[in-house]
């Protein structure tokens, strides 16, 4: 035998860590949906830290629940003392109860998407999504159970660019394109107390819209455009600012193309495009999340799928819009804002 040859065992033998997680990794998303169903995050919010008190607060048997527990503790979730289990922060603002911020209900909506994921063979085979979502027949009823979550995930970064480009400026009209809970309109909404939102979505998902715009006491301040917005007309000249709140993966490349051709028409001079997005890297070779997020589209789309800054920007520009700018933000994503030139840029000379 050649003394080349590698040995069990051999630190150059390839090691299949990577797929053993990989392959599990339904796991980790399981234990965070039970525990969440068994409420053990607001129990322990509650003061309860042992897994016999969560146990018997639960209902569950507490085996069950302290070996839940003890996973969640490796997922960095929960932390532990002792015998004692704690709430990391992130796990008290986001899955007890007692939070604002509470995201419980997205895992009911994980077990939607999961259902569909099982027909991914099928979808890779043959290029047809599961259900098209992007289309109103399916899309409507699906959106309106799912936006209720995705308003407290969009917060962070529909402030920040909303701070960014109204900046103190009052008065403004704004277009929020595929609004879902409204959290893009909302926010420019609180940054000018003048400003007037129109929102554009299927009409089912405008109910969805209209309560959280009641929530945060500005039902005068909005007004609605219910149907498809590939049909909807926005007008021309009408908008200061303009939203596209993670839209775009869900439209593909042209329609993405012809709706930013809409709203560049639709936008006054000066006017700015806020996008918010799940942005994969130039070479699709990193962005972990951002190529998954594309098998998503894959699965529940026709055409929809993730893009780089560079896509973007140059679609921004070919539908006129005279300066990008990338933001960075507290969002899955920086945020990518096309400006349309001044009224005296866009003059022709005679």
């Amino acid at each position: 035998m050649s003394g080349a040859a590698q040995q069990p065992g051999s630190s150059d033998r390839p090691n299949p860590g990577l797929l053993m997680k990989l392959s599990f990794a339904f796991a980790e998303t399981q234990v965070l949906q039970t525990a969440t169903e068994l409420d053990l995050f607001t129990h322990i919010d509650n003061g309860l830290h042992t897994a016999r008190e969560l146990a018997e607060a639960s209902h569950a048997n507490e085996r069950g629940v302290r070996i839940l527990a003890n996973a969640l503790v490796g997922l960095k979730v929960l932390d532990k003392d002792g015998d004692r289990f704690l709430l990391t922060d992130a796990a008290k603002t986001f899955l007890s109860k007692k939070s604002s911020a509470y995201l419980g209900g997205w895992f009911k909506q994980i077990d939607e998407m999961k259902a569909q994921w099982r027909n991914l063979n099928d979808v890779v085979r043959t290029g047809r999504p599961a259900t098209k979502v992007e289309v109103e027949e399916h899309g409507a009823e699906f959106f309106a159970r799912l936006v209720e979550s995705l308003y407290v995930m969009g917060s962070p970064g529909a402030d920040a660019g909303a701070r960014h480009v109204v900046q103190g400026r009052r008065g403004l009209r704004v277009l929020d394109i595929g609004a879902g809970s409204g959290v893009w309109g909302i926010h420019m909404a609180k940054h000018d107390p003048e400003a007037r939102v129109t929102v554009a979505d299927f009409a089912q998902v405008i109910e969805v819209t209209k309560k959280f715009v009641a929530r945060n006491a500005m039902t005068d301040r909005f007004e609605y455009l219910p149907g498809n917005f590939r049909e909807t007309d926005f007008g021309e000249a009408k908008f200061d600012i303009a939203t596209l709140g993670h839209i775009c993966h869900s439209e593909g490349p042209q329609h993405t193309k012809e709706l930013l051709s809409k709203i560049r028409r639709a936008l006054k001079p000066d006017g700015q495009l806020v996008i918010g997005e799940f942005l994969v890297d130039e070479e699709r070779k990193e962005n972990e999340f951002g190529l998954l997020f594309a098998v998503n589209m894959l699965v529940h789309t026709e055409e929809g799928d993730t893009f780089s800054i560079t896509e973007l920007s140059e679609w921004l520009r070919e539908a006129g819009f005279g300066d990008v700018e990338v933001m960075e933000a507290p969002a899955p994503s920086p945020l990518i804002i096309g400006k349309v030139a001044a009224a005296r840029e866009n003059r022709k000379v005679a």
